[in-house]
């Protein structure tokens, strides 16, 4: 009776064409199905109830054989098949682990989630990927829309698949994300060490100082936050320029041809590594003397731009002096030296050398020996002179700490300034010079004359 029940439901099944005819036959199929079914099948299986469909997964009464698994399965087939993955590894059959006909809401995996070997399977964890919760990756959109656990056909042939993509796709259209993050950590404060070359894999390398630097001194929070937000390459916005991160000292009168004088080695254009050369850079060779002097005792302009290549050039106080002018002013006839002799006539010593000029042997370079005192004579003078209007100055602005004298006025900074002069270059023009300190030391103490 039921096999004829059966071979009618069947029959009848396979010729209506009339829904509500169907729908009357699918219900008796499954009724029947149920009758003769140990359990119901799980809802994942829900579509293969009724009495007709057995036979798609079922051999005989019980048997179910591998094969008819694996036509629905095809992701598993193919697993086992290439022998990868958890599946590619076991031994025995479907249900040995996945049984069926336990009812709608039986687990048909069977997963030990805490036992599981996760290095059996075709992505072992590793380094941070070890902390992640199964969750987190095996999520699929089930009945619904919801996300619910899924074992396996989950995306990870690129890190992309799982990681938010904030360089743009032309950058890891080009690059493999390994090269800078590992699975010990994806933010970039966790780059691999020795994986990332900073010449090869961004173009500018590293040298001297700059080897030295913290990435955070050129890869700003805020320049990573407007890569992030226009999905650029780390590190696309920093700058290459020097003076984006140095600051200009020369204001831009020298252009952007840093290079000239500085290099990586150091900033510092007289420093190791300096690529600066005054002889061939300017056509003015340092010689002993000037050589040991900083650069800005010449250039007061830090446009470095030459006061000129003479000495008169940048010894104006010994120049006017020996032309017998003082502050501007002509003061008496030029000195005897002004026509007859060259700078290095007298200090051609102090030139190939660094050292107190020797006064005597440089007279006794053209005097004869009688001579040869003179000048030494002269720039005694001149010092005892400098010393005692120097004192009257210290006197006068210890007199206004103490309140017996008023503020200085603009005459005596200038008393002060030309005395500083006459100290460096007096002997230029001794006559001069002595008459002027007489001056300054009978305007400050109102001795005439006074020595």
């Amino acid at each position: 009776m039921l096999g004829l029940l059966l071979l009618g439901a069947s029959g009848a099944h396979a010729e209506s064409s009339d829904a509500a005819g169907r729908g009357w036959l699918d219900a008796l199929d499954r009724r029947v199905g149920d009758a003769v079914s140990p359990r119901a099948l799980a809802r994942a299986h829900a579509e293969l109830e009724g009495i007709t469909r057995c036979g798609e997964c079922h051999a005989g009464l019980s048997a179910t054989p591998d094969d008819r698994c694996l036509a629905c399965h095809e992701d598993v087939a193919a697993r086992m098949q290439r022998r990868v993955g958890w599946h590619g590894r076991l031994e025995g059959r479907c249900s040995g682990c996945h049984a069926e006909h336990r009812g709608p809401g039986a687990d048909l995996l069977g997963l030990d989630r805490e036992g599981f070997n996760h290095e059996l399977a075709r992505f072992p964890l590793r380094g941070a990927h070890a902390e992640v919760a199964c969750d987190d990756c095996h999520q699929r959109a089930g009945e619904g829309g919801r996300l619910g656990f899924h074992a396996q056909g989950i995306a990870f042939e690129r890190c992309a698949d799982c990681h938010e993509d904030v360089h743009g796709a032309e950058f890891l259209a080009a690059r493999d994300c390994g090269v800078c993050h590992g699975e010990h950590g994806f933010r970039a404060g966790a780059i691999v060490e020795g994986s990332f070359d900073h010449a090869r894999d961004t173009g500018y390398a590293l040298e001297g100082a700059h080897a030295r630097v913290p990435c955070a001194s050129c890869h700003t929070p805020e320049r990573r936050a407007e890569e992030q937000a226009a999905k650029s390459a780390p590190g696309s916005t920093a700058p290459r320029v020097c003076a984006s991160c140095h600051e200009d000292p020369h204001a831009g009168a020298l252009g952007a041809a840093c290079t000239s004088c500085h290099s990586p080695a150091t900033w510092d254009a007289d420093g190791a590594g300096a690529r600066f050369d005054h002889a061939r850079d300017t056509r003015f060779p340092l010689d002993a003397l000037h050589a040991g002097l900083d650069c800005a005792a010449c250039h007061t302009g830090l446009a470095f731009a030459a006061q000129g290549s003479e000495c008169a050039d940048c010894h104006e106080t010994a120049a006017a002096l020996l032309a017998g002018r003082l502050d501007g002013a002509a003061r008496s006839l030029p000195d005897p030296h002004a026509a007859a002799a060259t700078c290095r006539d007298c200090h051609a010593e102090a030139v190939a050398a660094p050292r107190l000029l020797d006064h005597e042997r440089a007279c006794l370079a053209c005097h004869p020996a009688p001579y040869g005192a003179l000048l030494v004579s002269r720039k005694r003078i001149v010092d005892e002179l400098v010393v005692k209007v120097e004192a009257a100055l210290r006197a006068r602005a210890l007199a206004r700490e103490r309140g017996e004298a008023g503020e200085a006025g603009p005459g005596e900074a200038a008393l002060a300034a030309q005395v500083s002069r006459i100290a460096k270059s007096g002997l230029h023009h001794a006559a001069l010079s002595e008459a002027a300190l007489l001056a300054a030391l009978e305007a400050l103490t109102g001795e005439e004359g006074a020595r």
